[in-house]
């Protein structure tokens, strides 16, 4: 849409209003310049002769001083007293005269007043409540190299000092004035009197009544003293250091470096204005006193003026303007709302108001067109929106539960394969035997990493990796994952260590089946590597605490564990390093690079679970010389993790298994173990299993192993039948375990939510299922 150049509103005022203002203008401008060179020339006198009023005022306050202390010299020099009480009852009396004199003292030469040893320097002052206190100065320092005694020793002549602060009665900003005392024309001794800068702020609060005027002291060297107008300012900031913001200040410096006084224009920084500046200097401390004023507040009343002329002709302009403002107004604001309507819509914001036009002509109608494509355009988005999401909804959950079923029907059959392979190894069969069924172990465990795996990034597709925290021992997780990496290391020939950190006692929250997956899927890339590499290749296992919990309360520690997959194998190159830790996002290209490398789906996988749990991943390696994979993850601690007791009567175990294979596997298995064990072939057959055992009491089961999917009824139905019999017999709950195939994200919570207390994957880790039988039931019975 190509834009307005030149609107109807614009021409109307260019050609009618624009003429009349210029011809003003002209006549305005010329009337201020002829008025502002008078109203300068009074502002430089006012100015200059407030300022020289109050510079005499400050220098007053030193003039006193100075005589005080020279009094105080003269004393010393005429009656020459013997005592140190002798003159600090003259110095008492002389601070109890004087408000603005806040101390004083007489700092003796060395061997200057022999009735006190080699140094003496009695000096008084005052405390903020007036109270007058005594101390000697050579008990506290070594005056001799201080600023207000080297320098008149210097010099023969009195001086005044630097302001500074002293905190002797309480930090005060205050300056010393000291002066030689003379015996035979040798100095015998410095007088000083110190008086407190604070007084100047009643001298320059005068002139900030003026709301106008801003001013400020500052001393002979360029330190800030007291201001007004400066409320960002504090003492002890230097006039050189606001300089660089202050252009006024700058020039005040110059001038008053050379005893130059004066008035003089300048612009401001700070303000973007001009300013119109005074300065004078202290004819006793040879301080300078600089008071400024903003051109605009000068020229105020001109303006005033001005403005006052500009009511009857602007009266007049404004009318004409206001009468073209309005012709165009009724003929371009219709137009404006169809053009902002129509630009909304090209952006495709459809929620935007309906246009309204009450113009009573065509461009009514034309509104009213809009607004019906409006209404139509939207109607049409929202039911393709509707159509489109119930679509995507319904095949998302046929995912889901295809994936469900799928990790069930493949993983159901492997840990068969796994148990009856365990069950065969543990017993007797001759080398080739032996040999052949460690390979179809391995083989099977193989196939259910790939399985897994590939489950993961299909999760991941379609629901997003869903992390599942619970409880659990960081050594008890090693100790489940090394008898699968010594029989992994077996095949292939690798030496294996796990080195387990001794800090990390307490028990952590995170998801460890995903946390066991991630450091398997590491250790067979390392065991692969380092087995192409070395003839003797070693892999080790690390986990080391990396940042120690931060909190007292071990319910609300955070702690860091680092776990470290080392190999000695054929190592990565900084390019390939460097592409792994960039591989962050899921893509076609990812996987092909990853697997051109020969790292696998698997550590891809472990790298993206490992960013789900908002941990940090890292390479380790130089070509040739083997890698080192880490990641750091957070592993809260949390509450005490409960110890099993193995009860001292047989367990009773029902199964709830639909395959035969497993049947016999998990039979054998909790048999060897020491349990009793019986097997229902479905839900509804387990259900009738545990109402038989409501008999005599050594009949009753202890703890029911359930499968969740299953004929007739699955596990999660017959839970929740047994759940809702408890209830109405009040009866003690019994502990219910799931055992299944699926590992889809929120199997874990499915289970729990049917009533089930325990969750326990395909294939079975013996020593894992044991653990949790005994514990839920030595918690029953204390129940």
């Amino acid at each position: 849409m190509a834009k307005v150049k030149y609107s109807i509103r614009f021409k109307l005022l260019m050609f009618i209003a624009v003429p009349i203002v210029l011809i003003y203008g002209m006549i305005a401008v010329l009337q201020i310049f002829s008025e502002m060179d008078i109203v300068f020339n009074q502002t430089y006198l006012q100015l200059s002769e407030t300022t020289s009023a109050h510079a005499a005022a400050c220098d007053a306050v030193f003039t006193l001083a100075a005589k005080s202390a020279e009094g105080l010299a003269r004393y010393i020099e005429t009656d020459r007293p013997d005592t140190a009480e002798e003159i600090t009852n003259y110095i008492t009396h002389m601070l109890q005269q004087n408000d603005n004199i806040i101390g004083s003292a007489v700092a003796f030469v060395p061997g200057g007043f022999p009735q006190h040893g080699d140094k003496f320097s009695p000096y008084l002052y005052k405390d903020p409540q007036g109270q007058i206190h005594y101390k000697d100065l050579a008990q506290e320092y070594d005056y001799i190299t201080w600023e207000w005694y080297s320098e008149p020793m210097k010099s023969g002549q009195p001086c005044w000092s630097e302001p500074y602060f002293d905190d002797g009665g309480g930090e005060v900003f205050m300056c010393t004035y000291s002066v030689p005392v003379l015996h035979n024309k040798r100095i015998i001794a410095i007088a000083t009197i110190d008086i407190s800068l604070d007084g100047m702020k009643k001298i320059v609060n005068e002139v900030a009544q003026n709301e106008s005027i801003r001013c400020f002291l500052v001393s002979k060297k360029g330190m800030f003293i007291v201001a007004t107008g400066f409320p960002d300012w504090e003492m002890k900031v230097t006039l050189d250091s606001a300089a660089q913001r202050y252009s006024t200040l700058l020039i005040a410096k110059d001038k008053l470096s050379t005893g130059q006084q004066g008035h003089y224009r300048v612009f401001s920084k700070v303000t973007n204005r001009d300013e119109i500046a005074a300065h004078t200097l202290l004819p006793n401390i040879k301080w300078g006193f600089v008071e400024f004023i903003s051109e605009s507040s000068v020229l105020q009343p001109i303006y005033s003026h001005f403005l006052r002329q500009m009511v009857f002709v602007g009266a007049g302009f404004s009318l004409i303007v206001l009468l073209l403002f309005l012709v165009a107004r009724q003929i371009t604001k219709p137009l404006d709302s169809l053009m902002k309507f129509a630009g909304e819509l090209s952006r495709g914001n459809l929620d935007t108001a309906v246009v309204k036009v009450n113009s009573r002509d065509e461009i009514q109608r034309l509104a009213e067109v809009f607004n019906e494509m409006v209404v139509s355009l939207k109607n049409h988005i929202e039911e393709n929106i509707r159509v489109r999401t119930e679509a995507a909804e319904a095949k998302n959950k046929a995912k889901i539960e295809f994936l469900t079923i799928a990790s069930h029907e493949l993983r159901t059959p492997i840990s068969g394969l796994i148990g009856a392979a365990d069950i065969l190894l543990q017993s007797p069969l001759d080398t080739r035997q032996r040999e052949m069924v460690t390979v179809q172990k391995s083989a099977a465990l193989t196939l259910l990493t790939h399985i897994a795996n590939i489950m993961d990034c299909i999760q991941r597709d379609t629901s997003g990796i869903l992390l599942q925290n619970h409880s659990f021992l960081l050594k008890e997780l090693f100790e489940s994952i090394r008898p699968i990496l010594e029989f992994r290391a077996k095949i292939v020939n690798v030496e294996t260590s796990i080195h387990y950190d001794d800090r990390i006692q307490n028990p952590v929250l995170g998801d460890s089946a995903r946390l066991r997956h991630i450091l398997l899927n590491l250790l067979d890339n390392a065991m692969k590597f380092s087995s192409k590499a070395n003839p003797q290749g070693k892999v080790q296992l690390r986990a080391v605490l990396a940042a120690a919990p931060v909190s007292s309360d071990l319910c609300d520690a955070e702690q860091r564990v680092r776990f470290e997959v080392i190999d000695n194998g054929i190592g990565l190159t900084k390019e390939l390093q460097q592409r792994i830790l960039l591989a962050t996002e899921w893509s076609q290209d990812t996987v092909h690079n990853w697997k051109s490398d020969g790292l696998g789906l698997g550590c891809l996988v472990s790298w993206l679970n490992i960013q789900a749990m908002h941990g940090t991943i890292g390479i380790d390696s130089e070509y040739t010389q083997g890698a080192s994979f880490w990641f750091e993850i957070p592993l809260p601690v949390c509450e005490e993790h409960h110890s099993c007791t193995v009860p001292h009567r047989v367990i009773r175990v029902l199964v709830a298994e639909d395959n035969r294979i497993n049947q016999m596997i998990i039979r054998q298995m909790l048999e060897k173990a020491g349990y009793e064990v019986t097997v229902a072939e479905n839900g509804q057959k387990a259900f009738d299993e545990w109402l038989r055992g409501w008999g005599p009491q050594e009949h009753h089961f202890d703890v029911i192993l359930m499968d969740c999917q299953m004929p007739e009824v699955d596990g999660y139905e017959a839970s929740r039948m047994i759940r809702r019999q408890e209830k109405v017999n009040g009866t003690v709950p019994i502990p219910i375990i799931a055992v299944t195939a699926n590992t889809v994200s929120g199997d874990r919570e499915r289970c729990l939510g049917a009533g089930m207390d325990d969750y326990c994957n395909k294939p079975v880790n013996p020593q894992m299922l044991s653990e949790k039988i005994e514990m839920l039931v030595n918690k029953t019975q204390e129940n």
